[in-house]
């Protein structure tokens, strides 16, 4: 895992991550969105998604990380077919 905690690296990998999880965040905040509705308008692969929430946003950005978990754990139980259907 990559150390994206330092705000003054300029390294385009880190600067990467780091715009991806404030994207994700913000669009996920602002939308109340699912993982699926972040992979189709943000255009960022689904696993992708699901790795930068669990792995960085929890590690550097845990306030966040809370707020996240609150909707997907919404979505999870208001968005998806009841057990019995699968």
């Amino acid at each position: 895992m990559i150390d994206i905690s330092d705000e003054y690296s300029f390294d385009e990998k880190v600067m990467s991550i780091r715009s991806k999880c404030v994207q994700i965040y913000e669009y996920m905040n602002d939308n109340k969105a699912s993982l699926r509705m972040i992979e189709e308008n943000l255009g960022i692969p689904k696993s992708t998604v699901h790795a930068y929430i669990h792995t960085y946003i929890k590690r550097y950005f845990p306030d966040c990380y809370g707020t996240l978990r609150r909707i997907l754990v919404y979505n999870k139980l208001h968005h998806s077919k009841p057990r019995k259907y699968w």
